[in-house]
């Protein structure tokens, strides 16, 4: 049917319209309109033709535009790149075979090129020219869905490979902690038993010199740690009461007693009206204070290191200001060196590290600490001249100290023997196991011993669950520590047996790592390297509790 009178001009119009408004995917956009042009003018083929890949994107029926078509269309488009022509038609050839072949303009898109056994009336022609304008934009509106699904698909595997790498991370860094947790266990367990031996001035000095290095040691596997979990926005800060100055105050006296053997002379001073108590991390903050003067008694041998803190009362009444400084006349830093300063890994030379230690992890931590707190590092250094670093917060002061808990004493002074208690130690490392029953020794205990999980789960069943507590290592061939100790509550629950505790001793010490071990039926969960006073509050715990 040739379009004739304005009633069925206007119905054409309107269908091919509404073909375009149905899809936002390009190939069936067109699939859909070229096959309405198709049917309403009586066409034998249709295609599409691409301006900026210059090539037909669709054709009805396929395959159906022959050389010559095309030919004629790029010679029309080579015409036209220097016009400014609207949408809508452009020309039409009558072919040798008496075909007719029409040319439309799709805005800045492409053109639409028609084969037609009967001609086009000119009215409808001209009236096709919104029509096209309108198929324009719908290719366009396609266009711009493709490549916001793309960059979403981009985004979605960029996202994916960010958490593979963060997985990566953290298994890394997991296993770092483990593997050298583990033997780092052995060396400061040892080193305490031989604190208690008969020992000269020398060995008692070279003792002091190997356990100064290995708490180094653990000290950068801590920072390691921290930073990875403030990286990942995991670690959150406590508030809770603690005494200011007691807080500060031994920090002071440790660094006092080393900085004197390098001959460097630390000061304490206190300014302002100082609260007795504040809320807030009492760890975290010695931790920030540790680093600071840590680096400068590093960096000011022979010199003087100055420790302010300041007090001055706030806008609200339940809080005040507080700034901490770290004055010191070592080596200071170079103004172009300040803007990296802080960066993890990064040292303000690169002689740092060769001379004076260290991984660059302490500022960037101090940094994150900070952040959390609501505060910054300052920094204010002249190289050669030394350097100050201060930070200032608002600490909400804590309630009459008559509320707070009064701590345990520790438990490390005294040694309890418990010499008709029976424990089952399941630990792989032979050294671990070597200082496990040297401690045990001291409290008149000999343990039962276990190299896997699943010699653990043997003895205790064969032994009917009597033993008094279990000492359950975590990592271990053939059976590990979580699925012993599901196995061993299995086994009371099924022999109505006594519940007996199972205490873990393990080197995994990552975030989430003590809850989860806990919520596998475990009774406490103690890090490596062992905390003697931890140790032997969990003995007085469990086996004096069972005792009565």
């Amino acid at each position: 049917m040739t379009p004739s009178n304005v009633e069925t001009r206007v119905k054409v119009l309107y269908e091919i319209a509404m073909a375009m408004g149905n899809t936002l995917d390009e190939k069936q956009l067109l699939s859909d309109c070229l096959k309405v042009f198709l049917r309403k003018f009586n066409g034998l083929l249709i295609a599409f033709y691409d301006q900026s890949s210059q090539q037909v994107r669709v054709s009805l029926p396929r395959r159906g535009m022959k050389p010559a078509y095309i030919e004629q269309l790029e010679t029309l488009l080579a015409d036209e790149k220097s016009k400014t022509a609207v949408s809508g038609f452009v020309e039409s050839w009558l072919q040798h075979d008496g075909q007719l072949h029409y040319a439309f303009k799709v805005g800045a898109v492409g053109w639409l090129s028609l084969i037609s056994s009967q001609p086009i009336d000119a009215l409808t022609l001209g009236s096709l020219g919104p029509v096209c304008d309108k198929l324009a934009t719908s290719i366009r509106s396609c266009r711009t869905n493709q490549q916001l699904i793309e960059q979403e698909h981009d985004l979605q595997a960029a996202l994916y490979d960010l958490k593979k790498a963060q997985q990566a991370r953290d298994s890394f860094l997991a296993n770092m902690s483990h593997e050298i947790r583990t033997p780092l266990n052995g060396i400061l367990g040892f080193l305490h038993q031989l604190e208690d031996t008969s020992l000269d001035k020398q060995q008692k000095k070279y003792l002091s010199i190997i356990q100064h290095s290995s708490e180094t040691l653990v000290g950068i596997i801590n920072d390691i740690l921290d930073f990875s979990k403030m990286d990942a926005g995991k670690l959150t800060l406590a508030s809770e009461p603690f005494h200011l100055l007691d807080c500060v105050t031994p920090i002071i006296e440790l660094f006092r007693a080393k900085a004197s053997q390098q001959g460097t002379c630390v000061e304490f001073i206190q300014q302002g009206h100082m609260p007795a108590r504040i809320k807030g991390d009492a760890l975290r903050l010695k931790q920030i204070i540790s680093n600071l003067v840590s680096n400068a008694v590093k960096f000011s041998v022979g010199g003087h290191v100055s420790v302010t803190l300041q007090a001055k009362p706030s806008d609200y009444p339940s809080k005040v200001d507080l700034t901490l400084s770290v004055k010191d006349t070592g080596i200071g830093i170079a103004t172009e060196k300040l803007m990296v300063l802080g960066q993890p890994f990064v040292q303000a030379e690169n002689s740092t590290t060769r001379d004076f230690g260290g991984t660059g992890l302490g500022l960037a931590i101090c940094k994150g600490l900070l952040a959390l707190m609501g505060s910054s590092l300052q920094v204010k250094s002249e190289l050669g001249k030394g350097s100050c670093f201060y930070f200032n917060w608002q600490a909400e002061m804590a309630a009459d100290p008559l509320t707070l808990i009064k701590p345990k004493p520790s438990a490390a002074l005294v040694v309890t023997t418990y010499p008709d208690k029976r424990i089952l130690l399941v630990e792989d490392n032979k050294v671990n196991q070597m200082l496990m029953k040297a401690i045990l020794a001291k409290m008149q205990i000999k343990p039962d011993l276990a190299e896997n999980g699943q010699q653990a789960v043997e003895q205790f069943q064969n032994q009917q669950a009597c033993y008094d507590l279990v000492l359950m290592d975590i990592n271990m061939p053939i059976m590990d520590g979580v699925e012993a100790t599901q196995r061993m509550r299995e086994f009371e629950v099924e022999t109505g047996c006594h519940r007996v505790p199972i205490v873990a001793l393990t080197a995994n010490v990552l975030r989430g790592d003590r809850e989860k071990y806990l919520s596998h039926q475990m009774d406490e969960v103690l890090a490596k390297p062992i905390d003697m006073t931890k140790l032997y509050q969990v003995f007085e715990t469990f086996l004096l509790d069972r005792a009565e």
